[in-house]
């Protein structure tokens, strides 16, 4: 890529009323010998020379190298033509054929076949765009592929000099000096109104009203569908050598020929003649193009000329009362050049490579009035929510977030307004691998059952932990009433089968009749101190380990429980215990029966209650423990005290659940529920 420089600005001849610019090789041109000019719908201006394309945006020109398909940098240019789509085509002189579409030149798949046999490109400006063949066959463009239309060797004889379309899609075919035109079912050969075929110095060059323009060697005619206009254009001299005629968007008509004239004709007809290049024929123009703006460009052996009317300004340099285009150039990732591409949704973007968050891109604006007086805005949706203007025509970004992400570009002039004529360009930023959906979500999975894992460990060792503690209170309780049992069992069968025999002997001396009275006395004492004695053991040893359990059961030992309580505490114990004898296995009994006797225990020791009742319910699940006083009650933050720890240890360790309900001068209400164990089935209609 070549960039070159503004034009210098010549002076025009004094009978024209046109601003002259000129630009050659020292401006950026890839060759002075311009051959062929034309116009994308961007407004950019392409030029074709005899080595190289270049693109003009009136500031620059963009010189195009080699390629994959073409070295366009060595082409030697026949003619450029944009097609009804917007496409830029290239022509060699060889018949190579180009076609420029997102800042690439490619051989296209519709011109395969056709390399190295093409001819010319036409088109009609709106719909039609054909090709010519070295034999004179004309291909038209549809769906992207050419398809062979028209055959012109049965037009005229002659060698075949080319085709040209006028504006209203009609052909015109030339051989040697005979011009022919298809009108739709056949070749129509041209008669001149002096009735001769053969035409001198023939060109020809669409007419603004339909039909085209035809030269000869001393003027210019219109003919339209067979019909010769009246007017005549006549040269003042002979012209042996036409290069071009055109007609402009003000009905002026140009013709050129060799010796570097330039003939223009007003809509009047009036003729005016423009030279100022005193050079031979071989340097004059060879082609004339008008831009969308009316504008004409000159392909001139020298170089490119513009002629502009100065009806537009008062010198050259002053801006259009319109807005430029603005026209995205290049879109670089980290020093490439990236390829618009489509996605799933048929929008097309600009595909950063894979880790790359930064990009470049490069731009311009077309301006041939004023290009340095250009300024530029821009904005990346999605990143950036500020407009950056300036004069320089790139934009970096870097840190860019992933997703589709917007640039909108615009341009005007120096103190000009922003009128909304903008481009959008989309550009993708693919995630980092950690930024994708899947990744994102394989990863919440994976912390997810590592969480899961994790807690599950720390569930089993609590749960095995627990285990383990509730198995060392089972064998400390067991061992506790083992040892109990075992105390019980040696007050009971050794210290009181020892104090009864002393109770014995004592009774058995009192019947023989002690010999004084002190002696009946003291044997007296002896016998009720026994008594007591052996009162108390059995206490103890009831208290340790209640042998009515193994006697009588454990609903007959609850309510021995609650009596004695009475008995000793001077309470008013109301109880009613349903049949539970059976239900639960002798340790779990135990168990109940503690819990029972600690919570008359607290009643006792704590509650200063005048009245207690005991309730014992069973059912198809559980069994179900209620003691309710009307004692002094206590705070909830007590709850934990008065003994109460040890009970709920033990109903935990039976599986059943505590509820404590108390409140100062409220009394208490201790609520017990153990379930039963599996495969025992109550009979709940039983009671003692």
């Amino acid at each position: 890529m070549v960039w070159g420089s503004c034009a210098k600005t010549l002076a025009a001849p004094a009978e024209t009323n046109y601003w002259v610019e000129s630009w050659a090789m020292k401006d950026g041109l890839p060759h002075n010998a311009v051959r062929w000019v034309a116009q994308t719908p961007d407004k950019l201006l392409w030029v074709g020379t005899a080595l190289g394309v270049a693109r003009f945006d009136g500031a620059h020109f963009k010189v195009f190298g080699p390629t994959s398909a073409m070295a366009l940098a060595d082409v030697r240019t026949k003619s450029l033509c944009a097609d009804p789509d917007g496409a830029l085509w290239v022509l060699d002189e060889s018949g190579f054929i180009a076609r420029h579409e997102r800042g690439q030149f490619f051989s296209p798949p519709a011109a395969q076949g056709l390399s190295k046999a093409a001819h010319g490109l036409y088109s009609d400006g709106a719909k039609l765009f054909v090709l010519s063949d070295v034999e004179g066959r004309v291909f038209r463009l549809e769906d992207n592929r050419f398809v062979e239309w028209l055959n012109t060797s049965n037009a005229a004889t002659g060698p075949f000099m080319g085709i040209n379309v006028d504006l209203d899609g009609t052909v015109w075919v030339r051989h040697g000096t005979t011009l022919s035109w298809w009108d739709g079912e056949r070749w129509q050969r041209v008669i001149a109104p002096d009735g001769s075929t053969n035409f001198v110095a023939l060109k020809t060059g669409p007419c603004r009203a339909g039909g085209m323009w035809v030269s000869s060697s001393n003027g210019l005619r219109r003919l339209r569908r067979g019909v010769w206009d009246a007017t005549f254009l006549a040269y003042e001299d002979l012209v042996p050598s036409v290069q071009a005629v055109i007609e402009d968007r003000g009905g002026n008509i140009w013709v050129t020929h060799g010796g570097g004239q330039l003939l223009r004709f007003d809509p009047s007809g009036r003729l005016t003649q423009l030279l100022w290049h005193q050079t031979s024929a071989d340097n004059g123009v060879k082609h004339i193009f008008e831009d969308a703006d009316g504008n004409l460009w000159l392909a001139m052996d020298t170089g490119l000329t513009r002629l502009r009317a100065k009806s537009k300004a008062t010198s050259p340099g002053s801006p259009d009362v319109t807005a430029p285009n603005v026209v995205l150039d290049e879109v670089l990732a980290d020093g490439h050049e990236l390829r618009v591409t489509g996605s799933a949704t048929g929008n097309e973007a600009y595909v950063l490579p894979a880790g790359l968050r930064a990009v470049e891109f490069r731009f311009t604006g077309v301006s041939f009035d004023a290009p340095l007086r250009l300024q530029f805005r821009h904005r990346l949706d999605g990143f950036d929510n500020d407009w950056r203007t300036g004069a320089r025509r790139v934009a970096v970004y870097s840190n860019l977030p992933p997703g589709r992400l917007c640039l909108r570009l615009a341009a005007s002039y120096e103190g000009g307004a922003w009128d909304g004529r903008e481009i959008s360009v989309d550009v993708m930023v693919p995630p980092q691998l950690w930024e994708t959906l899947w990744f994102r979500t394989g990863a919440a999975v994976i912390g997810l059952g590592a969480v899961s894992l994790v807690w599950q460990r720390r569930e089993i060792l609590r749960r095995r932990a627990q285990a383990q503690q509730d198995q060392f209170c089972r064998r400390l309780m067991e061992s506790q009433e083992s040892e109990r049992k075992r105390i019980a069992s040696e007050l009971h069968d050794s210290l009181g089968q020892n104090l009864l025999l002393i109770k014995n002997r004592a009774v058995m001396g009192l019947k023989e009749n002690a010999s004084s009275e002190r002696m009946r006395e003291q044997l007296q004492e002896i016998s009720q101190a026994s008594t007591d004695s052996v009162e108390e053991i059995r206490s103890i040893a009831r208290a340790l380990r209640p042998y009515q359990l193994d006697r009588l059961g454990l609903t007959k030992t609850l309510e021995d429980v609650a009596a004695s309580v009475t008995t000793a505490g001077g309470l008013h114990i109301k109880a009613a215990v349903d049949n539970v004898d059976g239900l639960f296995a002798p340790e779990a009994e135990i168990g109940l029966y503690r819990i029972v006797q600690e919570g008359l225990s607290n009643v006792l020791k704590h509650a200063q209650a005048k009245s207690v009742r005991l309730v014992v319910q069973r059912s198809e699940e559980s069994v179900r423990m209620e003691l309710t006083d009307d004692g002094r009650g206590f705070h909830s933050a007590q709850k934990d005290g008065f003994g109460l720890n040890g009970l709920r240890e033990r109903v935990r360790l039976l599986g059943g659940v505590v509820v404590v309900m108390s409140a100062p001068g409220q009394g208490t209400q201790l609520q017990v529920s153990i379930p039963l164990p599996s495969g025992r089935v109550p009979d709940v209609n039983s009671a003692t």
